[in-house]
């Protein structure tokens, strides 16, 4: 792991002294990690994280699932968001990482609004752990996503990479029907219960994940 793991704020952005375009009164952003540094952010000692290899650990995933993402932070700082970006479908894992093999904008976001953060400093002090609850899209093999903690006190932000492997489609067959019908049937004060018309598909269905929003 990496002791250092800052860098300029506003990825995908490559160049520094640029604002916050919902909050002026942050600090301008430092410059970004340069492409094939994405990693490593520059560190000497992280390089060998910039090379491509099959011997990363990688977290079985789904496409369409939910990834739980912890933040332990170390280090007091007033976070402004979470940007979550993956590579494209078409990315080529034997290059270093660069900013053509993520999708442009992210896939998921933690926005903090509150403004000027001088005034805010309790309330945009993050917990530790912070927990996000990531929607994945449809992947295919193996994939990555990059996980950026910007900062509002501060010119940088906080990089992370994460190595994640979705099943091949051609072994997970037809995927079930989505369920039909979601319904109500019984509310309280404490409880709702809720029912739905079963999927339907080639083999038994084990488990149903119920989110919200």
């Amino acid at each position: 792991a990496l002791e250092q793991c800052e860098a300029g704020k506003f990825f995908p952005a490559q160049e520094g002294g640029l604002h916050d375009p919902i909050a002026p009164d942050d600090k301008p952003n430092a410059l970004p990690p340069l492409d094939g540094e994405i990693a490593s952010l520059g560190n000497l000692s992280g390089q060998i994280l910039d090379k491509p290899s099959q011997n990363w650990r990688k977290h079985q995933v789904n496409g369409g699932e939910i990834l739980e993402v912890t933040w332990f932070f170390t280090v007091n700082h007033l976070i402004r968001r979470w940007n979550y970006f993956i590579t494209k479908q078409d990315w080529d894992p034997s290059r270093p990482l660069a900013r053509d093999q993520f999708e442009r904008n992210p896939i998921f976001v933690v926005q903090v609004n509150l403004q000027p953060f001088s005034k805010h400093s309790e309330a945009m002090m993050p917990p530790s752990p912070s927990v996000h609850q990531v929607p994945l899209p449809k992947r295919d093999g193996y994939h990555v996503l990059l996980a950026v903690a910007e900062m509002a006190d501060t010119s940088n932000a906080l990089y992370q990479v994460v190595d994640l492997d979705f099943p091949r489609q051609s072994s997970i067959g037809e995927p079930p029907s989505t369920p039909s019908n979601l319904r109500a049937t019984a509310v309280s004060n404490r409880s709702v219960a809720l029912a739905w018309e079963a999927s339907k598909g080639p083999y038994p269905i084990e488990i149903y994940r119920i989110t919200r929003n």
